[in-house]
């Protein structure tokens, strides 16, 4: 589902990168630190408490959808994103 390349964290089905590296089309960011959010995508998605510090870092002009509260779903494609309370641990359904 997700496969590291030479940009980051890549999600095939859903087209995005998950705080990548380098510049790409689409980024989730996880959160507004500088190690996680960087300048030069085409379009960031990421959590509506994000949008002030993003903003400020990367610029007004930056292409910013966010969504505007914990436990949003974001589908996108044939892939459904939610966004998490922090320490929040994803099941997979693995032990």
């Amino acid at each position: 589902m997700i496969v590291l390349n030479e940009n980051g964290l890549f999600c095939p089905k859903a087209g995005l990168y998950i705080d990548p590296w380098n510049p790409v089309d689409r980024a989730v960011i996880t959160h507004a630190h500088s190690d996680h959010a960087r300048w030069g995508m085409k379009s960031y998605l990421s959590h509506n408490q994000s949008r002030e510090i993003l903003r400020y870092r990367l610029g007004e002009a930056i292409n910013l959808e966010t969504l505007a509260r914990y436990l949003t779903e974001k589908h996108l494609s044939a892939f459904a994103l939610e966004t998490l309370y922090t320490g929040e641990r994803i099941d997979t359904g693995d032990e």
